[in-house]
């Protein structure tokens, strides 16, 4: 799994769905945990390739299964 971590990403679609942490893959859960992310819920969002997961500060986080 490759987890980047993008700063300041603007969120243009303000009706995507949430997803809750607990629902998130252990692996994801133990990323965000390294980047000190405490969120009970996550902005989602998928473009085939990559799942965005959009922080409340305004970031997001780019998930791949690719490496």
């Amino acid at each position: 799994m490759y987890i980047t971590y993008h700063k300041e990403v603007e969120l243009k679609d303000l009706t995507l769905p949430l997803i809750q942490h607990h629902m998130l893959h252990p692996d994801i859960q133990a990323k965000l945990a390294e980047f000190d992310i405490n969120q009970s819920a996550y902005v989602i969002d998928s473009n085939g390739y990559y799942t965005f997961l959009y922080l409340d500060n305004g970031d997001r986080i780019d998930i791949s299964n690719e490496k």
